[in-house]
């Protein structure tokens, strides 16, 4: 049995060989490196910090100070609206709604599971660090609008909040011209730089929990992809004809084939 799988990141489709070969296959899958390395950096600033050799120190430092000394009222009550849209609850919301969209255009879970997937890792990722970092909120005084005393790095509304976004970004303009695509992540971007702007400007958050939670929410929106796209491939010889067609797209005659044993290139090949 040989499985279709599509490279989310890339547009592109290739046919792999037995289901305990997706895992050889993902491990293959440059966006699941590219993301396992930002996470990897992520990690790395935690422990420094944790051990008070924080390389964003001083700017984070500087960054509050400066925040403290040019808010007011106002601001601080537009700002406070504005980022409670982008909180866990909200983030959670967007998600099914996303993740509805998605199934109702495409009539599979490809794309919905995706997105729901990428927030749910991320999600994770960034709880575990908190955890295992520890890391102090910023000072009650320099807090408004609300006072948060839980653990600091990464900011989990940053974290959802990319995730989201960029799940969204990336599942609209998989088939689309490179220049679409670059354009919906900008924007994509753009919304989670506002997401970060609220956290800061409410002196809830360091600029290094804010920078680190950008870097989980993209790391998860360009590996799992390649993560759910081999589980559904492996799913899908497993499960009944009428279930099988939500699971993805069946292979097409016309793709290519790589041999799962020697990696050569053989005549294609229907499932």
């Amino acid at each position: 049995m040989r499985t279709l799988l599509s490279e989310y990141s890339g547009g592109r489709r290739f046919l792999t060989g037995p289901v305990d070969h997706a895992v050889t296959m993902l491990l293959r899958n440059k966006m699941v490196t590219v993301g396992l390395l930002m996470v990897g950096l992520v990690v790395a600033l935690g422990v420094a910090i944790a051990v008070h050799h924080n390389p964003l120190g001083h700017v984070d430092t500087v960054t509050l100070d400066w925040i403290v000394g040019h808010r007011s009222a106002g601001g601080v009550k537009a700002v406070a609206g504005v980022t409670d849209l982008f909180g866990p609850a909200w983030v959670v919301v967007w998600t099914v709604l996303a993740a509805a969209v998605f199934f109702l255009l495409d009539r599979n879970v490809v794309r919905g599971l995706t997105i729901m997937a990428t927030v749910a890792v991320a999600g994770a990722l960034g709880g575990l660090i908190k955890l295992v970092i520890g890391r102090a909120r910023p000072p009650f005084v320099d807090q408004v609008a609300t006072y948060e005393a839980t653990q600091s790095f990464p900011s989990g509304h940053v974290t959802g909040t990319t995730a989201l976004v960029m799940a969204v970004a990336l599942a609209a303009t998989v088939t689309a011209a490179r220049r679409r695509r670059i354009a919906a992540v900008t924007v994509a971007l753009l919304v989670s730089v506002v997401a970060a702007t609220t956290r800061l400007y409410l002196g809830l958050h360091w600029v290094s929990d804010v920078l680190a939670a950008i870097a989980i929410g993209t790391a998860a929106a360009i590996a799992v992809p390649g993560l759910v796209l081999a589980v559904l491939g492996a799913l899908r010889g497993h499960t009944p004809q009428r279930i099988r067609g939500y699971l993805g797209p069946s292979p097409s005659p016309d793709h290519e084939v790589v041999d799962s044993q020697e990696g050569r290139h053989r005549a294609p090949v229907a499932s």
